[in-house]
């Protein structure tokens, strides 16, 4: 696994996990559609809903924000850059699953990207450079370096792929990427 990338498997606690999973299956948490394109690639397929918890550019503060309270706390986040909830629906077996290779916030120095997977299935994350993929396994957290250009990879096996997309700084003596340890967050 490169230095600048790290998965921590049960990272909340199981009581953490089920608030959220109940949370998130609620339908005061509805999120909209919108359309994932990835540098220049437009498909009808390429969509999913989403939902902008917090995000600095534009001033969107959603009032849920602090349910991740107990993640924040877990990862050492300083502050948050961009926020959202993405939800995925499957593809048929033969269907394209990967929906384009991106960097969530472009220009942006010094923060880090954290996936944190709310359900399992054979969906996941794929990295450009390495070609590795990160399945989705329930209360999973992939964290990497802003600049990694990745792909979702959309599940055949799930009715949705549940995802938390969170892009922060850490705070100074926490997580270190590259470095020879995970300071203060180990698994559960």
């Amino acid at each position: 696994m490169p230095p600048d990338l790290h998965i921590i498997d049960n990272i909340l606690s199981d009581t953490d996990l089920k608030k959220l999973q109940y949370l998130w299956s609620q339908p005061i948490y509805r999120p909209v559609a919108h359309t994932a394109y990835a540098e220049g690639q437009q498909s009808i397929y390429d969509s999913q809903f989403v939902r902008v918890l917090y995000n600095q550019n534009f001033d969107i503060v959603d009032r849920y924000l602090h349910v991740w309270d107990p993640l924040y706390e877990r990862l050492g986040v300083e502050s948050i850059h961009l926020a959202r909830m993405n939800i995925t629906l499957p593809r048929r077996e033969g269907e394209e699953r990967i929906s384009g290779y991106h960097i969530d916030m472009e220009g942006e120095k010094d923060i880090l990207t954290c996936l944190y997977y709310l359900n399992s299935n054979n969906g996941g994350t794929i990295f450009e450079e390495s070609g590795q993929f990160i399945q989705s396994v329930e209360n999973r957290a992939v964290i990497f370096r802003n600049g990694l250009r990745h792909s979702a990879v959309f599940c055949t096996d799930s009715m949705f792929r549940f995802v938390y997309n969170l892009n922060y700084r850490p705070s100074p003596n926490h997580i270190i990427l590259g470095g020879s340890y995970v300071d203060t967050v180990e698994a559960n």
